[in-house]
């Protein structure tokens, strides 16, 4: 046991030295810009001798060599987001969006083969055994031998609400996660049979970001929703250990990892990044020369990675595409970020108009600027103000239309303005924040999933001109008061407004300490509407009208008295 340990801890130490070697203020330059543009790129793969990646708004590029890419012109993507693509049996399958599901033998030319998830989302893809395996929102699992031919499985052994979010394939298992739930792990053989494994060890909810292969190793990466990374590794997919992936506390989520090349890759939020020995079990974060965490590829999140044809590949926010021999010097192929910066906002200029990508400034309360260099500021890009623990405010001013996914999530704000000419707010955009005043615009018209959820609002302001939104009392509504879409009292006593007929997911998310809830007949409820096992109280009762009590906040049963 002594010579265990002590070999254990020269390992570490060796490693650790190497590392202070090989990493530190890691290389990278830019060359090429990306045929993305600044749409976000989910998901990339490789087959039949060329990379392939797809991503938002329809668009799918392919390269030869990961450097030198070419935009699909026809993709029937439409301008879905595509969130997944795999490669098997001498064909690309891609899914995303509205239940889309696409092959091509090449890349290049895509045949429509949707139907089976109906107007489901689809999340991701693998090929394994012989099959393609699509998993998505709704609990939906469908397989297909060539891509073409798909039967949905009948079998999920998760709740039919639930979203499932990754799939793997490995050692003759698929393993699949679930978003934001205990028991978030399961695994099959041959997709029909389904064992959960223990994720329990995780506190709070797992947000399961990614799941992968490689070496003989499944890896989990994602966050606790509490601002803390985690990393899960496992040989069968049953039993999992928590490994110290050494993320420097900043980078918060991990959102994927690879391996190749001898080592296992983890990538953080902001661009942070670690690397481990071929067990996946000792980890070290790139360190710059003043030994605080670098992010050698730069800020945008990354949230895919592959390796193949000798190289890394690196996909994600803002059009990112970055590519490594190693892991360790990478270059980023994309030039929009980094090419101009102004006052502290890392930009790009399209369409007439400016998009904020990235923001490196130290200001506590951030006033967006209306216009750079004589153009109007139009739009703020995905994730570009994520994890920037240093703001407590923001103004954004009347010229911006849109307000991209998590756009200002797991930052520090206390306030938001939302100028008039905000059209659009994105999923996430302000999730997991600490807000407690909003203030909202009169041409808001579309507000994405839990764009507000996680923060401690007080108040709501909506301008009385916005013809989509409105306030009564301590609910967020729709104009015409049917969708309730966030409460924000701080009452233990709930009487929902008689208009209502429909509750968002996570109206009631930002206060967990209702005890009693009024509500009409036949209002449509989904899991996580309402804290704990409401939904499943109320559609015990027929969902008949009436109040809805539980014992106490920690309580997850409800009965209807």
């Amino acid at each position: 046991m002594r010579c265990k340990v002590s070999c254990s801890m020269v390992f570490r130490f060796v490693f650790a030295f190497l590392m202070a070697i090989f990493i530190i203020s890691p290389s990278w330059s830019q060359a090429v810009s990306s045929v993305f543009s600044t749409s976000s790129i989910y998901s990339i793969t490789w087959g039949n001798g060329k990379f392939v990646a797809v991503g938002d708004n329809g668009k799918i590029a392919s390269s030869s060599d990961g450097i030198t890419w070419s935009l699909v012109t026809n993709s029937i993507f439409d301008n879905s987001k595509i969130f997944g693509i795999t490669f098997g049996n001498g064909k690309f399958v891609a899914v995303g969006e509205n239940g889309k599901i696409a092959f091509s033998p090449d890349g290049a030319s895509w045949t429509d083969v949707s139907g089976s998830f109906g107007n489901s989302q689809i999340n991701d893809i693998t090929f394994g055994i012989g099959l393609f395996v699509a998993v998505g929102n709704d609990n939906k699992i469908a397989s297909s031998p060539d891509g073409i031919v798909w039967n949905l499985e009948r079998n999920s052994p998760f709740n039919n609400d639930d979203s499932i979010n990754n799939i793997a394939f490995g050692d003759g298992k698929f393993v699949i996660s679930r978003w934001g739930r205990i028991d978030a792990i399961a695994i099959s053989t041959d997709i029909k049979n389904w064992i959960l494994a223990e994720t329990s060890y995780v506190y709070g909810f797992p947000f399961i970001s990614d799941i992968v292969y490689g070496n003989g190793q499944f890896i989990a990466v994602g966050n606790t929703g509490n601002d803390s990374g985690f990393l899960f590794t496992s040989n069968n997919g049953l039993m999992w250990t928590k490994q110290d992936s050494s993320f420097h506390p900043q980078a918060g989520d991990i959102t994927t990892a690879a391996w190749g090349n001898g080592r296992f890759i983890a990538v953080g939020s902001n661009g942070a990044l670690a690397v481990s020995d071929s067990n996946a079990e000792n980890w070290g974060l790139l360190i710059s020369n003043s030994g605080s965490a670098s992010r050698p590829i730069s800020r945008d999140h990354l949230f895919s990675i592959i390796y193949a044809n000798e190289i890394f590949i690196g996909v994600g926010a803002n059009g990112k595409i970055s590519t490594s021999p190693d892991g360790i010097n990478w270059v980023d192929l994309r030039t929009s970020l980094g090419d101009f910066h102004y006052d502290g906002f890392h930009y790009t200029e399209r369409s007439g108009g400016i998009i904020i990508l990235n923001y490196i400034g130290t200001a506590e309360n951030v006033i967006i600027p209306t216009e750079i260099n004589g153009k109007p500021v139009m739009e703020i890009a995905e994730r570009a103000f994520y994890y920037k623990y240093g703001m407590t405010g923001v103004t954004i001013p009347d010229s911006v239309i849109s307000i991209g996914n998590s756009a200002f999530s797991s930052s520090r704000l206390t306030s938001v303005i939302i100028g008039n000419g905000v059209t659009s707010i994105g999923s996430f955009a302000f999730q997991s924040n600490r807000l407690i005043n909003v203030t909202i615009g009169n041409n808001v018209s579309s507000i994405g999933q839990n764009a507000f959820s996680g923060n401690p609002i007080q108040n709501i302001t909506v301008s009385p001109d916005n013809t989509r939104y409105t306030i009564n009392g301590f609910f967020f509504l729709s104009k015409d008061e049917k969708e309730l879409i966030l409460y924000f009292g701080n009452e233990e006593t709930v009487n929902i407004p008689n208009s209502v007929t429909s509750i968002g997911y996570a109206a009631f998310d930002n206060y967990q300490q209702i005890t009693s809830v009024t509500i009409g007949a036949d209002i449509r409820v989904v899991m996580g509407s309402i804290p704990g096992r409401f939904f499943q109280a109320y559609d015990a009762a027929d969902r008949q009208a009436g109040t809805y009590v539980r014992s106490n906040a920690n309580s997850f049963d409800w009965e209807r008295r």
